[in-house]
């Protein structure tokens, strides 16, 4: 979607589109155009920041905004006002309609990003570019932790031809242990040469070039290592899985490097050599426990994914577990004696965004909405935490009210 697009003459970009969207599914009123704007706050899972936004300066100043973006959508002639209600008209379906067809190719370029074949790809081009930056880096430093992961880099580069052979002709268990086969013997490569070199005499030069190889080679492969670990947990990968570990001991070792390039600053060059034995006993470990796996599948049973995790989806689901339990608090705070069963139908009902159709046409809509268990289940955690009375009313307790007057900042 073209950034000009989104450019209204007022500078802001979007907000004459996010109503043209808003009224996709029929009239609406300004407070539920404003609610509209609201749901991405909360599809986002930022429940309390979305309560904020309702409350003193920060809501008048959304009014605002939303009643300007009707302005000037009014103005383009995209939408009528019949009494408080606005719809759109036949142009503003059409512009509206330019939003789903954008989103439409963004889905598809998403699902093609999510492919295991494609994380390979990527894979393969990182590790190679990573390999001539490292080498090279290594050599004129004389490092040599920064040697042993440009040479591991260098070898990770021709096993993601394997991984995408493998994923590529259905031989992804063979892949994994060519993968794992690969990691032992470069471990066991990089062991020696790390012994070895606490009995040659050498000398480490800290230049731009390979501090600058250690930071690239950090941040490259943090984020390959999210992509393999997410999409290979997504897909049920193991080849993807082994290639993530791999990343992850990478972005260690390249904190090592720096750690040794920087003692040698400090006339303790030694520690470059410890380091490089860490990597090798490192690399090691990680293919052992992969071979172990492997083996416990031999029998014909799928590899067990359930210890690899990606730390980063837990924790932004839990963050969006509390927001969401605060928005609950507030939201039974609100409303006197509701029962069980209403303000479940209520949240299912506001929190359903499939009926929002860019999330929806984006294919991220289902996933996102809650459902009557996910509402039930943290109802029950308010409960059970004493801040919500269940009988036979749901009401805030004295605990509820002072955990929403510390979480949102005011009282209800």
């Amino acid at each position: 979607m073209s950034r000009n697009r989104f450019r209204d003459s007022d500078g802001d970009y979007g907000h004459s589109w996010v109503v043209a969207e808003a009224l996709l599914s029929g009239p609406k009123t300004l407070a539920e155009i404003i609610d509209y704007f609201h749901s991405y706050l909360q599809f986002a899972g930022l429940f309390t920041a979305s309560l904020r936004a309702r409350q003193g300066r920060r809501g008048k100043r959304t009014e605002r905004k939303v009643k300007n973006a009707i302005r000037m959508a009014s103005a383009r002639g995209w939408i009528t006002q019949e009494s408080d209600r606005y719809s759109l008209t036949s142009a503003g379906q059409a512009e509206a309609e330019k939003i789903l067809v954008d989103m439409r190719r963004a889905r598809a370029m998403l699902a093609k990003s999510l492919e295991p074949i494609t994380v390979s790809k990527v894979s393969l081009a990182v590790h190679f570019l990573l390999a001539a930056i490292k080498l090279p880096a290594a050599i004129l430093s004389g490092s040599v932790a920064l040697l042993n992961d440009g040479i591991d880099t260098l070898l990770d580069g021709a096993s993601s031809i394997l991984v995408f052979l493998g994923i590529r002709w259905d031989r992804e268990r063979a892949s994994n242990i060519a993968l794992v086969a690969f990691m032992l013997g470069i471990g066991g490569w990089t062991l020696y040469e790390a012994i070895a070199s606490f009995f040659k005499p050498s000398s480490l030069t800290v230049d731009w070039l390979a501090v600058s190889a250690a930071l690239i080679s950090a941040i490259l492969c943090a984020g390959l290592w999210a992509y393999q670990r997410f999409v290979g947990l997504r897909a049920g990968s193991p080849a993807l899985i082994t290639q993530s570990v791999d990343s992850r001991n990478h972005v260690v070792v390249a904190v090592g490097v720096l750690a040794g390039l920087s003692a040698s600053l400090l006339r303790f060059p030694w520690l470059d050599r410890i380091v490089g034995l860490i990597i090798a006993l490192l690399i090691i470990k990680s293919a052992v426990e992969l071979l172990t796996e492997i083996l416990r599948a031999r029998g014909g049973a799928e590899i067990d994914l359930t210890r690899y995790r990606f730390g980063p989806a837990e924790r932004y689901q839990g963050f969006r577990n509390r927001n969401f339990r605060s928005w609950l608090l507030f939201y039974i705070g609100e409303r006197e004696s509701l029962d069980r069963d209403t303000l479940l139908e209520e949240v299912v009902r506001t929190l359903d965004f499939r009926q929002m159709p860019t999330l929806r046409e984006l294919g991220v809509a289902d996933a996102h909405s809650f459902t009557t268990e996910k509402v039930n289940a943290s109802l029950g955690a308010l409960v059970d935490e004493g801040l919500v009375t269940d009988s036979p009313k749901l009401e805030l307790t004295h605990a509820g009210r002072t955990a929403i007057k510390r979480r949102l900042g005011r009282s209800v």
